[in-house]
């Protein structure tokens, strides 16, 4: 998993040094924090939170069931969409957004791009 987070810095220019954290959660918790601190009560597969701290650049909180939940409905293992939901995290830490049509455009090829360079490596 911080395989695909340090991939995803090294694709993308993150910054040298710091921590990012990663935080695996059910839906239930998930979709508590997604109340607390978006004021959006529905269930998400992640959220990210960037605070560029000397001591730790951001957070990544994975939904876990709805990662296993959809792997099906994308005909993908588990662990291969969860590990997108990771890229996507941290995409968002470095700048990315999918608030419209063409950003969700960028985005997306990124993801693409980071997940298929991973497989390579992953499988080497």
């Amino acid at each position: 998993m911080a395989r695909a987070v340090r991939h995803t810095w090294e694709l993308y220019g993150g910054p040298k040094q710091t921590e990012v954290q990663l935080v695996l959660l059910n839906e239930k918790e998930h979709s508590r924090l997604h109340a607390k601190f978006l004021q959006d009560p529905t269930a998400t597969d992640v959220m990210a939170f960037c605070y560029r701290d000397d001591d730790l650049y951001g957070e990544i909180l994975v939904n876990v069931d709805m990662a296993a939940r959809q792997a099906k409905c994308h005909d993908r293992g588990p662990l291969d969409e969860l590990l997108l939901y990771l890229v996507h995290g941290a995409l968002h830490l470095l700048g990315f957004d999918d608030l419209d049509a063409a950003a969700r455009a960028q985005m997306r090829a990124a993801e693409r791009r980071v997940m298929e360079q991973l497989k390579l490596h992953l499988s080497a």
